[in-house]
């Protein structure tokens, strides 16, 4: 077609058509390459953006994994204290009451001593009686205790499952809540059991 377009033309046209020619392919050429470095640039730019965004996605998983092994350690040493806790308050209250059911041993009086306390008659025996009668009922009121408080449902305990709970915070929240419902402090590691679940409570 160039070739044709040629025909009948003497040297000078042909040379400036030729040119003419060239310029406008150079100018075709150039913005074709322009718009193929525009989008080029524009595919870099958005490479580097999906690039930050996962490392900045990684990084955050990072800080998440970090997290629940923190939570997973806090866990297991609240596991092991309340269970180490738990077991001396039994060891405890078992000692107690091995002391208060352990008999006292009875003497019995030889008849034969010399220390046997001597005949008393029927008014030294009354009087006696009466002392000790009232010795007895002062030490009764010396030694009662008044009557616990009796236990309420005004607060809700949570149950605590370990994994990313905060065992400090439950603790906290588990103390508020007995003090809200007149929870006595024996029964705080008798119930405490109940509110451990999933990996907290094996």
């Amino acid at each position: 077609m160039f070739a044709l377009d040629l025909q009948g033309q003497n040297n000078t046209s042909t040379v400036n058509l030729l040119s003419r020619w060239i310029k406008d392919y150079s100018r075709k050429t150039k913005r074709q390459i322009d718009t193929y470095l525009r989008h080029l640039n524009q595919d870099i730019q958005d490479f580097n953006t999906r690039r930050h965004q996962h490392l900045r996605h990684l990084h955050h998983i990072q800080q998440v994994n970090q997290s629940i092994t923190q939570h997973q350690t806090a866990a297991t040493v609240l596991q092991t204290y309340t269970r180490r806790f738990l077991a001396r308050r039994l060891v405890n209250r078992l000692r107690q009451q091995q002391i208060i059911q352990q008999p006292t041993p009875v003497q019995t009086p030889n008849p034969n001593s010399e220390n046997n306390l001597p005949t008393m008659n029927a008014e030294q025996f009354n009087n006696l009686m009466n002392g000790l009668t009232n010795l007895s009922n002062a030490i009764q009121v010396q030694t009662a205790a008044p009557a616990p408080a009796r236990e309420l449902s005004f607060a809700k305990i949570t149950d605590f499952f370990g994994d990313s709970q905060d065992p400090i915070g439950w603790l906290q929240d588990f103390e508020s809540a007995c003090q809200a419902n007149n929870v006595a402090d024996a029964r705080k590691t008798t119930i405490v059991g109940a509110y451990l679940k999933g990996s907290a409570g094996t």
